[in-house]
């Protein structure tokens, strides 16, 4: 007879034995995606928001099961709010079908309830996971409510050469421009969309907190004579994270193939190798111009190829309807999609609102 298994909040013990389920657990999918953090997981959900609260399931002395909520401040309808986020939900294969599940929504639901407050949680499934999507959205053994948000995209595009510049704004590197500046920008267009983090001036001065590994320098701004009109960052997370691919699906292998060859280098590395992309993050523009974030793009695209990085790839996510994904994806991309839910134990929100409003949510903190 198996070991009895434990559902209970982490502690700091647990630290590398969830580094360890969570380097060796895959998310299927098109492209099986699994995490590495070193050198500590517990430290490494900063980027994800406040108040962490870690559930983990533990058999024979084994961590075989994780979760996490936490809270982030948003712009909602433009004005700054507290939301949760549910990230992080793995389970060993062989207690899948087991009250762990179960066990750990409860205590996340006591958490909500003494500690964080929040009207609901966004938390992101791949599309492709049909039995995850099919297990956590039936609301079954006190499970929470999961609503469909939308379609959201991520966007793998190699960085396999330089190119000019389109003709109009002024691009400017982060150091060529004040931090506040910049925070500034990231305010003024990010709360046109919902979801938006409300990023912090300590944060970006101190790469800390949502923001770590991210530093002022990391940032690119548009302008229009003295006025910044459009910000993004980019993110290496390799300090803290890295992206595992554990298996690529057979067209995706090809097409791979063919784009690398294109670029002379691999567009990916090989399956179960660790490598670091760079996420492009904080993508806030005004009116949500597509010429200017072309040129923020093109712009990312030259700054990596000239920057010494294990992979020469750059990671973009944006929501399906998001007029910044048709630029994106313009330029020779991989994609895959997720889907985004609320989730929550009451309904005391209108996600109608929600889903018709623009939308966006940092590929580097998803």
């Amino acid at each position: 007879m198996p070991p009895e298994i434990t559902v209970r909040y982490a502690s700091p013990e647990d630290d590398a034995g969830i580094v360890a389920l969570m380097s060796r657990l895959t998310m299927p999918g098109k492209i099986g995606l699994g995490y590495r953090y070193e050198p500590s997981f517990l430290s490494a959900l900063s980027v994800e928001g406040d108040n962490p609260i870690v559930v983990v399931a533990e058999q024979g002395g084994e961590i075989r099961g994780v979760g996490s909520v936490l809270t982030r401040e948003v712009f909602l309808n433009g004005e700054p709010a507290q939301v949760g986020y549910l990230s992080s939900l793995r389970l060993a294969p062989d207690i899948q079908g087991t009250s762990a599940l179960a066990r750990g929504f409860r205590l996340f639901r006591e958490a909500d309830e003494t500690k964080l407050h929040v009207p609901f949680y966004l938390t992101s499934i791949l599309a492709d996971n049909h039995a995850a999507i099919k297990i956590l959205t039936r609301q079954r053994a006190g499970l929470p409510r999961y609503r469909l948000l939308a379609n959201y995209r991520t966007i793998i595009i190699p960085v396999m050469r330089r190119k000019r510049l389109p003709a109009g704004k002024k691009i400017l590197h982060g150091e060529c421009i004040d931090a506040d500046i910049i925070l500034q920008c990231l305010e003024r267009y990010g709360k046109e969309k919902n979801f938006f983090s409300r990023f912090r001036l300590r944060d970006l001065l101190d790469s800390t907190g949502m923001m770590q590994g991210l530093r002022a320098a990391d940032f690119l701004v548009a302008l229009d004579g003295d006025e910044p009109i459009g910000v993004l960052g980019l993110w290496n997370q390799s300090a803290f994270k890295k992206l595992i691919i554990k298996q690529y699906s057979r067209g995706l292998r090809l097409l791979s193939t063919m784009l690398g060859a294109i670029g002379k280098s691999p567009l990916l590395p090989p399956e179960n190798r660790p490598f670091s992309p760079v996420y492009l993050s904080c993508v806030a523009v005004k009116n949500n111009d597509q010429a200017i974030f072309r040129q923020l793009l093109q712009a990312a695209i030259n700054t990596v190829y000239a920057t010494e990085t294990d992979s020469k790839v750059l990671i973009a996510g944006f929501f399906g309807d998001d007029r910044l994904a048709q630029v994106a994806m313009s330029f020779i991309h991989l994609s895959f999609q997720s889907n985004i839910y609320t989730v929550g134990w009451n309904d005391n929100f209108d996600l109608d609102n929600f889903k018709a409003s623009p939308k966006y949510i940092d590929i580097g903190s998803l």
